[in-house]
């Protein structure tokens, strides 16, 4: 996750204000670090159970 996040800073792709959406979102692997990048972040996850964990983790 890191790597990946400092791959997208890298190339100026993230940027304060912008709008992700997190489709599968399992427990926020990428939805905190970006929100707290200045993102807003639309997570969405399908399955009740890491739903609850998304939830929990928010």
């Amino acid at each position: 996750m890191a790597r990946v996040l400092s791959w997208l800073e890298g190339r100026g792709v993230l940027q304060p204000g912008m709008e992700v959406l997190d489709i599968g979102a399992g427990t926020c692997v990428f939805t905190v670090p970006l929100a707290h990048r200045g993102a807003k972040v639309t997570a969405l996850e399908p399955a009740p159970a890491m739903l609850a964990a998304l939830q929990k983790r928010v």
